[in-house]
């Protein structure tokens, strides 16, 4: 199985706690990429990847320009006695979103650090309970992430955060701006609302994102990759993954 035409993918995988890219080009050829960053997230008007690398035992937000033949990643931002998990840089390059758990009393948070003349700076206004689940920025100025309760929370960011449950339940949130479409994940359906609404039976999902479009939904089930059409309301097979190990993330390139 090839490629579905038109399309070029980035997958990331996880072999043995390393994460591993992958990018499938619109020829059917495989490319794979040197890159070292873990828990990425991808910015479609930037072309940058957003991860979280490891240096002398402390986990550090990097930024990584999508340059297929070198991979950099410049370092932005670290914390003492922590770790950094689900970083998700906003639509407009200036702010990233992640989750932070506190190594001595396992507390997790959700924390917001924004770029400023000489560098990266925390917010230090939004410190919000949450769970261990990845986190999506809607505008530059609101996200979505899984409270410590398991639910589903938009968030305004600003010096008195606002926040409003979105659904009683749910994970793995994406949002497609121009389509105007959430999807989210509860109990291993997929869930789509706004200007339409679908649920989608998977087998585990592991990954979850939209097309450049957002007329389909692209998601992964350990090795297999699919394309789900929302109008029609199909499932297809998208291509094969070589590397054999579970994808834990995609994006349309």
């Amino acid at each position: 199985m090839v490629i579905l035409p038109f399309y070029q993918i980035l997958i990331a995988s996880i072999n043995d706690l390393k994460t591993d890219y992958t990018l499938f080009m619109t020829d059917g050829r495989t490319v794979g990429m040197n890159c070292n960053l873990n828990y990425p997230a991808y910015n479609q008007n930037s072309k940058n990847i957003c991860g979280v690398r490891e240096k002398d035992n402390k986990n550090i937000i990097s930024l990584c320009e999508l340059h297929f033949s070198n991979l950099k990643a410049s370092d932005l931002f670290s914390l003492s006695n922590k770790r950094i998990l689900y970083p998700a840089i906003s639509p407009d390059n200036q702010k990233i979103a992640f989750i932070v758990e506190d190594i001595n009393t396992q507390e997790v948070f959700l924390r917001v650090i924004v770029r400023e003349e000489f560098g990266w700076f925390p917010m230090p206004f939004v410190k919000l309970p949450a769970s261990l689940c990845p986190v999506c920025f809607c505008t530059p100025d609101t996200l979505m992430y899984t409270n410590d309760k398991g639910v589903l929370i938009a968030a305004l960011l600003t010096k008195q955060p606002k926040t409003v449950q979105m659904q009683e339940k749910g994970r793995n949130p994406v949002y497609h701006q121009n389509a105007r479409l959430t999807a989210f994940v509860r109990n291993e359906t997929i869930f789509v609302c706004g200007s339409l609404s679908d649920e989608i039976k998977t087998n585990g999902i592991t990954a979850l994102s939209f097309s450049k479009d957002g007329k389909h939904l692209l998601y992964a089930e350990g090795n297999n990759l699919y394309r789900y059409t929302l109008h029609e309301r199909k499932k297809a097979s998208l291509l094969e993954n070589p590397t054999g190990h579970p994808v834990i993330f995609i994006a349309e390139i």
